[in-house]
């Protein structure tokens, strides 16, 4: 008689092991899916952070380093074009502030019509006429903000949770920043050379372990007509 092989199909247990192996497998792969996309988040929160890093810095430096200019120093003087008004109680005076839990820090500078001197919301004087631009900066709602002669602030950068300003002043008479001070320290505003400012931004990584709420960034800034 000859023998006839029964033919089997593939037993329970070979169905188990094949569905344990494909688990394996799926979760190896959803796994390097999540970490690939965590460490893409990331990374584009700390290119997020560079960028309003830069951004915010910028802006502040070129307002506060034209603090104290105005256009024709051969018939008139920073006293006369920038004379006491409001927050400025010195004429001439540059730059002011405002301690607080967050700071506020003010430049002003006067603008020729046509000049292309733009404020820190972008505008420029086209009047026909001199302009003193106030320029008033402040932190709300983790947004770093700027007014012009007492508008409405406008949002500049995202991301910033406070901001802490001291001014550099020439004590002695010396040329140079001798001690810096809190706004509500300065013993002559005129004698401020410069403005370090600190501000804190949120940081994109705060939910992992060992990471802080904020990170600071800190920058001087000479006052351009006291240097």
């Amino acid at each position: 008689m000859m023998n006839i092989k029964r033919q089997r199909g593939i037993g329970l247990v070979e169905i188990m092991v094949s569905m344990v192996i494909a688990l394996f497998l799926l979760l190896g792969i959803g796994t390097i899916f999540m970490t690939t996309r965590s460490t893409y988040g990331d990374q584009q929160g700390l290119s997020n952070l560079q960028d309003n890093e830069r951004l915010a810095m910028f802006m502040l430096t070129n307002v506060i380093q034209i603090g104290g200019y105005f256009p024709d120093p051969v018939t008139s003087t920073a006293a006369l074009s920038l004379p006491v008004t409001g927050s400025y109680v010195v004429a001439g005076q540059a730059v002011s502030g405002t301690d607080g839990a967050t700071d506020i820090v003010r430049a002003r500078f006067m603008t020729a019509s046509g000049d292309g001197i733009a404020n820190c919301n972008g505008g420029a004087n086209t009047s026909g006429a001199n302009v003193v631009y106030d320029n008033v900066f402040d932190i709300s709602n983790n947004t770093l903000r700027c007014a012009v002669n007492g508008g409405n602030p406008q949002p500049l950068v995202t991301g910033v949770s406070d901001m802490q300003v001291l001014y550099g002043v020439d004590t002695t008479s010396s040329g140079s920043v001798t001690q810096y001070f809190a706004a509500a320290a300065v013993p002559n505003w005129n004698n401020v050379r410069s403005v370090r400012i600190t501000l804190n931004f949120v940081n994109p990584l705060a939910a992992q372990a060992g990471q802080p709420a904020t990170l600071a960034f800190t920058k001087t800034v000479p006052v351009m007509n006291k240097i």
